[in-house]
């Protein structure tokens, strides 16, 4: 990506989308998307975010296994100027009470264990939506999908390269979590580098083995492969075909490695 350097996610997505169009930039097990087909999606969630009420500054958390959901919900939050709050998969009880009310979340995003999970556990007073990806939602619930049939959001916010995009929580090795806010220009400013000292070149594909909730994953493979005009293979089981063979992602595997 040539153009002048952009100061928000959501506007990287956009440059790529419209110069790579159908090429898959994210697979995750056998669910894929598209550049284009990430921006539309993100574009619908966020208009289904919109009419739920939430606006610049409120956060959004996601509870879920690794899935193309928490992806759409990253660049959703973006267009409108919401703040993503990855969550560590495994959160349960007190743990998951606290990061959820630390952050101030207004809207969870939630698989069916992140859902049981947050069933389980009183709800922070912020916490105003539960959406849900995977299963039956009950009432009060949303489902994911239908929020991802809205009418896309059009207009752009004006955001600054030190907007906040994320929280995200420290593991807690020594005392409760503490959040961390990412601005907008950790992926706007640092993840070029990858790119323009060719480490990521276009078309690579990228495997990995991270959790999706991490900054291993969200900062140091989605976003450079994004601007790389990479794609980035996310496997929730084995990512290995027996054999020495090129898998149906064009990776190139051998069976002496690893």
């Amino acid at each position: 990506m040539t153009a002048d350097r952009p100061t928000s996610l959501f506007q990287v997505l956009d440059a790529q989308a419209d110069a790579l169009g159908d090429r898959i930039f994210l697979n995750v097990d056998e669910d894929a998307i598209s550049y284009a087909g990430l921006r539309e999606r993100s574009e619908r969630f966020a208009g289904g975010l919109q009419q739920l009420g939430l606006d610049r500054g409120d956060r959004v958390a996601v509870l879920t296994e690794n899935s193309i959901e928490l992806v759409i919900t990253l660049f959703a939050c973006a267009r409108l100027g919401l703040v993503l709050v990855p969550l560590n998969m495994y959160l349960r009880g007190e743990f998951l009470r606290f990061q959820l009310a630390k952050s101030g979340a207004a809207a969870a995003v939630v698989d069916a264990p992140g859902l049981e999970a947050v069933r389980a556990i009183e709800r922070p007073p912020s916490l105003r939506h539960l959406i849900v990806t995977s299963v039956a939602a009950a009432d009060g619930e949303l489902v994911f999908d239908a929020l991802a049939q809205t009418p896309p959001v059009t207009d752009r916010v004006s955001l600054s390269s030190s907007d906040p995009a994320a929280i995200m929580f420290t593991s807690g090795t020594t005392g409760m979590p503490k959040g961390c806010v990412l601005p907008h220009g950790v992926f706007t400013r640092w993840h070029p580098v990858h790119h323009e000292a060719g480490y990521i070149l276009p078309g690579d594909v990228m495997i990995t083995p991270s959790p999706m909730f991490h900054q291993g994953f969200l900062g140091a493979m989605l976003t450079p492969a994004l601007w790389s005009g990479a794609s980035v293979m996310r496997c929730v089981h084995s990512c290995r075909p027996p054999g020495n063979q090129r898998n149906r992602n064009g990776m190139t595997t051998d069976p002496r490695a690893g």
